[in-house]
């Protein structure tokens, strides 16, 4: 019975890879032309409140996806790459990621680029402030990074999502709140910000009510780290 479960299963990964073997797709050249790309913009996939100063400032989460039209596609599900944004947790924003998210759409990807909550009490100048501010900026980011993949895991059929096929990136802050988000416990960040599960509750549970789980296939990391 464990050999059939095991054959079963493997046949559906080959299944599931070999539906991907399509020549030119996926590849630095372009499968689709630009027209045939959809881009919608500030999507929201949750709201959430921004601390700073100690005052809670409500904000809209949202993101900005672009895919190839379904009505052209032969596919009815396609890989996701999701992306964050730099800016020290200070600045930056999702359309920073415009360009990557054309032309990853032209290669037959689903691309998205997130916004997430940032602001802590430092200097953007002289990398000088406040570090326990800092680490509240990281854990909010990191709640938002988990409540955007349940949001795109939940609605996948809309945006035609393979939600087996998920990758996550970014760059510096943005890449650094997606790897912590993704690959840290919240027993393993309380450990050391034993106050945070109380400020801003838990990491999985936060900007949206969506329960549902997710797994990254793979990682595109530009200068960032792991706690």
């Amino acid at each position: 019975k464990k050999v059939s479960i095991l054959l079963i299963a493997f046949t559906h990964l080959i299944t599931l890879n070999a539906q991907y073997c399509i020549d030119g797709r996926f590849t630095q050249n372009d499968y689709f032309d630009e027209s045939d790309i959809v881009t919608i913009v500030d999507n929201s996939y949750g709201f959430a409140n921004n601390w700073y100063q100690d005052y809670p400032q409500p904000i809209l989460n949202s993101f900005d996806i672009s895919y190839p039209d379904m009505s052209v596609d032969p596919l009815e599900k396609r890989p996701v790459i999701v992306f964050a944004h730099g800016g020290g947790f200070w600045g930056g924003e999702k359309e920073a990621f415009s360009y990557h998210m054309l032309d990853l759409a032209k290669s037959g990807y689903v691309v998205v680029s997130m916004n997430y909550r940032k602001g802590w009490a430092g200097s953007p100048d002289d990398c000088a402030g406040d570090p326990a501010s800092l680490a509240e900026a990281v854990y909010r980011a990191m709640q938002d990074v988990q409540a955007c993949f349940r949001y795109l895991v939940v609605n996948a059929a809309e945006f035609g999502i393979d939600t087996s096929m998920i990758f996550a990136g970014g760059e510096s802050a943005g890449v650094y709140a997606m790897m912590n988000g993704i690959f840290m416990t919240e027993d393993e960040w309380v450990a050391d910000h034993p106050t945070h599960l109380d400020l801003f509750g838990t990491l999985n549970t936060s900007t949206n009510n969506y329960t549902t789980d997710f797994t990254v296939k793979g990682m595109i990391s530009m200068w960032g780290g792991i706690y």
